[in-house]
């Protein structure tokens, strides 16, 4: 179900175009990026939604209501909260000053309530328990009585979540929320922001330069995108064939970003890569022990739940695996993987050069390893296929996460549509 619904929005300043028939959506619980250069109008955007500006055309619909022109106290109110880019605290106050202030502008109060002096105070007692509990999760707590423009940079920032989460919002948008930040900061502002999405069941929009994928357990996963988008490369940085230049990747809350492959094959994520990567000289039963090879006695069990899903391998197991038709090879190799018993098995371009009726077939295994309880990563150039077996997905360009979701819904994606399923134009 889509929270946020923006339909060919444009604003205009004059003779000047900030934001041109931009058309997208946010699932309810979905933690989505805006990416795109200096001068995109992703901060327009973002004031359009949280009613700073109002659009120059287009529609924004917000839990299918519009809301397009509204004043942003009507705008929070329904549920929207928001960051800036540039920090805009009330520096001259306290941080519990901070949190306060926007827990009072999210309730409302009359001369009534002042009147009724106890019951004022009460909630006045609960605003001030309510903020310091706020503080408390962002780590803020120690410093609640300092003022805000004496806190390091990194916690002005999230002073800055702290207020926004007092309106208790539905959908939480954070402009550029690690700008400034030294990486053990924009690391721990990761953390937070995905552990706020899962308490709280925030819907969040970003607009930053480094997005987080994540794949949750007992998910299928596809990633889609153009060569050289990035996608076997993500898949290889994640099983430790290649080192990232920046970054964290945890398995299971083990952050594995230096760990060597078969360490990580050890803590249970195995790779198809793409081509097979068989051992052409060896037999197909001692292509599948050297996938248990990191590990011991599972060997008997890995080959059984193999063959059980590839029949077709238990009359093959003298055969060198070099002499194997190109679906017995994709078979092998994926075999090989299992044979590790992992929890995450990635796969890179499993129908790559298969026919027809053979991608098929890979595809209902795909879905059956999963059955199992395997969560699955999948790289494949087949998105059709891709987004029918897959719960969720990415859109990967030029290394960049662009688009996420529910894999119904990027298949329903005008742009998607267009750009790799080849129906119609995006525009």
């Amino acid at each position: 179900m889509n929270l946020l619904e923006i339909r060919a929005l444009t604003v205009r300043f004059g003779g000047l175009t900030a934001v041109s028939g931009v058309d997208f959506s946010v699932d309810a619980g979905a933690l989505v990026a805006l990416i795109g250069p200096n001068g995109a109008g992703k901060t327009s955007a973002f004031n359009v939604i949280t009613g700073v500006y109002a659009p120059s055309a287009g529609s924004v619909m917000f839990a299918g209501r519009e809301i397009g022109g509204r004043k942003p106290h009507a705008i929070s109110a329904l549920g929207i909260a928001r960051t800036f880019q540039n920090i805009r605290l009330f520096r001259s106050l306290s941080a519990l000053e901070n949190v306060r202030a926007s827990l009072q502008g999210a309730r409302r109060s009359g001369l009534r309530d002042v009147l009724r002096l106890a019951a004022w105070r009460a909630r006045q007692d609960e605003a001030a328990r309510e903020a310091r509990a706020l503080l408390d999760e962002l780590a803020l707590g120690g410093f609640a009585d300092a003022r805000a423009d004496s806190l390091p940079y990194g916690e002005q920032r999230r002073l800055e979540i702290a207020r926004a989460l007092a309106t208790r919002p539905k959908l939480l948008l954070l402009d550029e929320p690690a700008a400034g930040m030294n990486p053990a900061e924009k690391q721990a502002l990761r953390e937070l922001i995905r552990r706020l999405r899962q308490d709280h069941g925030l819907t969040i929009v970003l607009i930053d330069h480094d997005v987080s994928f994540e794949v949750r357990a007992g998910e299928i996963v596809t990633l889609i995108g153009s060569n050289g988008a990035g996608k076997s490369t993500l898949l290889r940085a994640v099983s430790g064939l290649v080192r990232p230049s920046a970054g964290r990747i945890r398995l299971e809350g083990t952050d594995v970003t230096a760990h060597r492959p078969e360490a990580i094959v050890a803590l249970g994520c195995s790779h198809v890569p793409e081509g097979r990567r068989i051992f052409a000289n060896l037999s197909v039963l001692e292509n599948l022990q050297m996938g248990a090879w990191p590990l011991r006695g599972v060997e008997e069990e890995g080959l059984e739940r193999v063959f059980a899903l590839f029949p077709r391998l238990r009359e093959r197991l003298s055969q060198a695996g070099g002499t194997l038709s190109g679906g017995e090879q994709q078979m092998l190799a994926i075999g090989r993987a299992l044979m590790a018993q992992p929890k995450v098995l990635l796969l890179d371009e499993p129908s790559l050069g298969l026919a027809p009726l053979l991608v098929k077939q890979i595809f209902e295994i795909v879905r059956a390893i999963n059955a199992q309880g395997t969560t699955v990563v999948l790289v494949e150039q087949n998105a059709h296929q891709a987004l029918r077996v897959a719960h969720r997905a990415y859109v990967l360009e030029t290394g960049a996460l662009v688009l996420e979701g529910s894999a119904q819904a990027l298949a329903n994606d005008p742009r998607v549509r267009a750009a790799y399923l080849g129906e119609g134009s995006a525009g």
